[in-house]
């Protein structure tokens, strides 16, 4: 309800010549609607407390979507982005927030929830930057934060459905090889890892951040947090030693096995043969 009046009065005012009113009802709302600093913590509870195919689907397709609208707010109403300090402030915030929060998170629903602070921060943060690169990387990142979150969100519904605990995972990939796989390609993909389709939208943020010492430093920062962040992940919850889940029933998931090998091509593929998505390299 927040984020709706936030959005609804911020554009009204826009329409209207108001331009800091409507950056001071806008702003909120769209922090609400992409979980960003201050306003994030709404969505780590609820990776808490819903199955991870339903978080997947908020995350990869409803905050996305959200993005999508801010992205033609930005085309249709570039005034509101200029100066671009409180925007960046907005951005930049999210992802060292986001990145410093998932160290001490041992649920990996919700460790995968502060990774999508860290992310809508660094989407936000290349729309402010504005330009050619960081535009095309705005729009390039949220494709592959959709594919790559619902690949790692996937990845987990097959040990949640088997009753194995996600909160101090370990050895999980023992009883189920393929979803380890796919969270692995997801987790580089979120990283902006080659060769898969998160670089091409990485290389481009940083590169529009690279006038700007401070800020690329924080986002750099922010990458080697979730870096380290989702090896622990890996290693732990995925390769280190443990007994398999009891129960554990991976060859009766046929439909989500096709579906995480989609996934992981789709982010493979795009980020060998970007031309596949109509750009370049």
């Amino acid at each position: 309800a927040l984020s709706a009046a936030g959005l609804a009065g911020g554009s009204l005012a826009a329409e209207h010549g108001a331009a800091r009113l409507a950056l001071a009802l806008l702003m909120p709302g769209i922090a609400v609607k992409l979980a960003l600093v201050p306003l994030w913590s709404w969505l780590p509870l609820v990776a808490g407390a819903a199955p991870a195919a339903v978080t997947g689907v908020v995350i990869a397709v409803v905050d996305v979507a959200a993005f999508g609208e801010v992205l033609g707010l930005r085309a249709a109403l570039p005034g509101l982005f200029d100066p671009a300090g409180a925007w960046l402030a907005l951005g930049a915030g999210s992802a060292a927030l986001g990145a410093l929060l998932m160290l001490a998170q041992r649920d990996l629903r919700r460790l995968l929830a502060l990774s999508t602070v860290t992310d809508m921060g660094l989407l936000v943060t290349a729309l402010a930057l504005g330009g050619e690169r960081g535009l095309a990387g705005a729009a390039l990142g949220a494709a592959v934060h959709a594919l790559a979150k619902a690949l790692l969100f996937a990845s987990l519904a097959a040990p949640e459905a088997d009753g194995a605990s996600l909160v101090d995972a370990r050895g999980l990939a023992s009883a189920y090889p393929l979803p380890a796989a796919g969270f692995v390609v997801g987790a580089l993909a979120v990283l902006g890892v080659p060769p898969t389709l998160g670089y091409a939208a990485h290389w481009r943020i940083l590169a529009a951040a690279a006038t700007r010492p401070l800020l690329l430093a924080v986002l750099c920062g922010a990458a080697m947090l979730s870096v380290a962040v989702y090896a622990r992940a890996i290693a732990l919850c995925w390769w280190g030693g443990g007994a398999p889940p009891p129960g554990a029933q991976p060859e009766r998931r046929p439909l989500l096995g096709a579906a995480l090998a989609l996934l992981a091509a789709a982010l493979v593929a795009g980020g060998l043969w970007p031309r596949l998505l109509g750009g370049a390299a």
